[in-house]
Parts: C-alpha cells; sequence; structure tokens
C-alpha cells in the first residue's frame, strides 16, 4: 500500500497507535517534523490526535469520525486546521 500512496518514501511503523493507547508519544513526534506526514490507526486513537491538535486538549469530538476515513489537518501558523474528511462511502468503497 505504501508504493502507491507514496512511492520513493519511507513507511514507519510505530508501537503506540493503538486504539487506547495514550496520544503522548505521538504529539511529541509530530512535532517534531517539518514536512508532510500521514498517521494510520485505529479509533478512538486517532479521534483523541485529532481533537488534540485541534483544540490543545483531549475531548469528546464535535465531529462523527467513522472507521476507514481520512482526515487531513494542516498547521497553518502553528494552528492546526481540518482541511477535508473523505469517508468510504463518498469513495463507494465496502468497508
Amino acid at each position: 500500500m505504501g508504493r502507491i500512496l507514496a512511492p520513493g518514501l519511507k513507511i514507519i511503523q510505530k508501537e503506540f497507535l493503538k486504539p487506547n493507547d495514550p496520544i503522548d508519544g505521538i504529539i511529541q513526534e509530530i512535532a517534531s517534523y517539518e514536512r508532510n506526514l500521514m498517521v494510520v490507526g485505529h479509533l478512538p486513537f486517532l479521534e483523541k490526535l485529532i481533537v488534540y491538535l485541534l483544540f490543545g486538549e483531549e475531548g469528546k469530538s464535535p465531529v462523527a469520525i467513522s472507521g476507514s476515513c481520512f482526515v487531513c489537518l494542516e498547521n497553518i501558523d502553528g494552528s492546526w486546521k481540518i482541511m477535508g474528511v473523505i469517508s468510504p462511502k463518498m469513495l463507494s468503497i465496502p468497508i
């Protein structure tokens, strides 16, 4: 899959992306990157991560995030913004 999504880029598997893992480890790592990054994981971990990046604290998401969806965030002047959401239903992909 990685060869299709990002030809020539390295895929790194991390241990702290399990559904119920704390988000502290990935928050520190995201802060160290200066280029685009794709984080692939499971709910509820990814939902907690998205809420933290958007609001600076963990809490209930104001947006329903379903399984198998893509959420694109961009850091603009130190503030994270949702740039787009793609669900499997939008792509007609059976899950």
